[in-house]
């Protein structure tokens, strides 16, 4: 530990904490401060909060002001902005904590993050040591710190473009949270080791006798790739760890941008490149500034070689991200890289002071922490940064909430587009719009994919709240009777959605169902619950306490064993689509996935959720039978075939029958869904169908 001689401030921390006495918080408070020595080495007041914070998180050190006066006003702030963070931390899983106590931690959080980010560098790391040594945690803390890191921390760590903590958090979280796949990946990696090294360092000395024949002054290393990054991908591909191509990957280290470009045409004159796999991050950085040349070729043996070309200075950048700020002594000099990745807190922040809707805040931070986003152009080149799967209508609420209400089309390169067109990187996106005009209600049915960011879901639904009350009443009223015809469940007594939304009068529920608070896809969910309870005369318990589930029945992915019990607010049953909530002392609580509690928690506490299934992890296909009424039209049936084959649904049998006095048709459908989900997505896209007038599902 020289470090802590490294200067009077941190060897004073370390006094301070050596005289307190308590020795395994002094193993963790010297343990995180070398992690963030190893980040900015010159920077003894980030050390120093961050050995006191730690130590203060181990054991009962008072933050009076008295360590203000000892250790000064930076290393005190420090230390006061990273137990802001922790506040958010201890909150997160707390299912009883109000939405106001949430959304002025995050408020919290956010300030301390913008105002010295250092703190996010503190959190990380002291996060990082507490991940690596949790075997005194219970199996439910390690579970919870688990989720934390990979829905939350670990995105945190990208988005600032710490990409060398970032890693370590995800692979440690994966160990935890899936240890089968963990173990199996790992052995299956290790079984090949030996011949894939070998091939890395022939693949390693063609490069360098290539570079040297060039004059150009590079280095060449193997690059890990790391166990969480193979899962993902394999998980996206839908294949094994053999079909992997970029396990065998190289970097190249050099001095200038111009040699970055230099070393690429050598490589790509030693193997033939595969022009599908090439980005250029250098000309075209990533949200978190991230640059680099990635590129793959055809390489030694005719095998697939991934390469990452980039400057010592771009290395430094992605591997320590903001905290490269305060590496060096003239760290605290204009940064153009870090101003960029601090710049979405501003943002945020900004954000912040819109929303009246405490729940606002939190879905845009959770939006910011997608990991991967989308750049596309205004019509005068302007960048504008989207979440991935963004659409055309999200481009023109990020630019402005007017121009987003006034929408009505929209041109990418040109061409004219739907509305809930994904957006992707390099287009550019014009708005067709009307002069005067609003929203329609559509936008804000989830199964019909118009907006993907949370902010201009929120922009809706304020524009529909201010609409006059007898108009959401209509509308309102509208909806839910469309939702119980499709259910098959017209006659449904009104009273029990009344309880089940803990309004006041059917009224009242219509009024929240056309203003956007209560969604269509909570209508048809709860509509699925009620039937299910009643029609099966399934009898409720008096008492509190839920019914507890044979472990056998629910398969729970990632976790292992844990009880399991059924949620009373709406009681799900087999084969209802379910996921699991994980509770303090109760195990995994199971809810119908459209329960609105559940949807509540999705939003709310998402590193909360796990997913679950009845019975196996394959639970097959469930039957539907569905009955359209439209107009008929040479082509309709194809239409409607296609639509099934796209959102993966087997037709299993249909019957047509047409009404020639009425130019009417009627199809009866029966199909099979694996994903039961996806059924109320499938009735809205049936219900878009040219000519088509209705299409609800047959309960008989």
């Amino acid at each position: 530990m020289d470090f802590i001689k490294q200067s009077v401030v941190i060897e004073k921390a370390w006094s301070w904490i050596e005289s307190d006495g308590n020795r395994a918080a002094m193993d963790d408070a010297s343990a995180v401060a070398k992690l963030v020595h190893e980040f900015a080495p010159q920077d003894h007041e980030m050390i120093s909060a961050a050995m006191l914070y730690t130590y203060h998180q181990r054991a009962p050190l008072s933050l009076d002001h008295n360590l203000e006066e000892i250790f000064g006003e930076v290393v005190y702030r420090l230390i006061q902005g990273t137990v802001e963070m922790t506040a958010l931390h201890s909150h997160l899983y707390n299912i009883e904590m109000q939405q106001e106590s949430q959304h002025e931690n995050l408020r919290k959080m956010l300030l301390a993050m913008a105002e010295d980010v250092r703190v996010v560098v503190i959190k990380l790391a002291e996060h990082l040591n507490l991940m690596s040594n949790s075997g005194s945690l219970s199996e439910e803390q390690q579970i919870e710190n688990a989720m934390l890191t990979r829905n939350v921390l670990a995105p945190l760590a990208n988005r600032l473009g710490m990409g060398a903590m970032k890693w370590q958090l995800e692979d440690l979280a994966f160990r935890k949270l899936e240890p089968d796949a963990y173990q199996r990946l790992s052995r299956q990696i290790d079984q090949k080791r030996v011949e894939r090294d070998t091939y890395i360092n022939h693949s390693i000395t063609a490069i360098e006798n290539a570079l040297k024949n060039e004059s150009i002054k590079g280095s060449v290393t193997g690059r890990t790739k790391h166990l969480y990054s193979i899962w993902k991908k394999m998980q996206r591909k839908s294949v094994e760890v053999d079909s992997l191509y970029d396990l065998h990957a190289v970097r190249i280290l050099v001095d200038t941008v111009s040699d970055c470009y230099a070393a690429l045409g050598v490589v790509h004159g030693l193997w033939s490149h595969i022009s599908r796999e090439f980005d250029d991050y250098i000309a075209n950085p990533k949200g978190n500034n991230y640059r680099s040349i990635h590129t793959a070729v055809h390489g030694p043996q005719g095998r697939i070689l991934e390469i990452q070309i980039r400057t010592h200075e771009m290395h430094d950048a992605a591997e320590l991200g903001v905290a490269a700020h305060w590496r060096y002594k003239e760290g605290t000099r204009y940064d153009p890289g870090f101003e960029k990745k601090i710049h979405w807190l501003r943002q945020l922040l900004e954000w912040k002071d819109e929303v009246s809707e405490q729940e606002g805040m939190a879905e845009q931070f959770r939006d910011e922490m997608v990991e991967e986003h989308i750049y596309v152009l205004t019509p005068e080149g302007e960048v504008i940064e989207l979440p991935e799967g963004g659409t055309a209508l999200d481009f023109a609420y990020t630019i402005h909430s007017g121009l987003g209400h006034r929408t009505r089309g929209a041109k990418v390169d040109g061409k004219i587009v739907p509305l809930n067109h994904p957006l992707e990187s390099g287009q550019r996106v014009e708005i067709l719009t009307v002069k005067e005009g609003g929203p329609t209600r559509d936008w804000m049915n989830p199964n019909l994919g118009y907006l993907h960011t949370s902010r201009a879901r929120y922009r809706v639904r304020q524009w529909f709240r201010k609409q006059d009350f007898e108009e959401n009443v209509a509308a309102g009223r509208a909806i839910l009777e469309r939702e119980m015809v499709r259910a098959g469940q017209p006659d449904l007594a009104i009273k029990k959605l009344v309880e089940r939304y803990e309004q006041k009068s059917p009224e009242s529920l219509y009024g929240a169902i056309g203003q956007g608070d209560i969604t269509c896809g909570q209508i048809a969910g709860a509509i699925s619950s009620l039937t299910s309870v009643y029609s099966k005369k399934r009898k409720v318990k008096k008492h509190s306490e839920p019914d507890v589930i044979d472990s056998n029945q629910i398969s729970i992915r990632g976790v292992g064993k844990l009880m399991t019990s059924i949620a009373n607010c709406c009681h799900p049953v087999d084969p209802d689509p379910v996921i699991g909530f994980i509770t303090r002392g109760r195990g995994v609580t199971i809810h119908h996935q459209e329960c609105p509690n559940a949807l509540h928690l999705i939003e709310t506490e998402p590193e909360r959720v796990i997913e679950v299934s009845w019975g196996a992890v394959d639970a097959g296909e469930s039957e539907y039978k569905i009955i359209i009424k439209a107009y008929d039209r040479s082509g309709l049936l194809s239409d409607i075939t296609t639509l099934f084959r796209n959102e993966g649904g087997n037709i299993d049998s249909i019957n047509t029958s047409t009404d020639r006095d009425n130019h009417t048709a009627h199809i009866t459908l029966t199909v099979g869904l694996k994903s039961k989900d996806r059924f109320s997505k499938i009735l809205d896209k049936l219900a878009r169908v040219r000519n088509v007038i209705s299409a609800v599902r047959d309960n008989g």
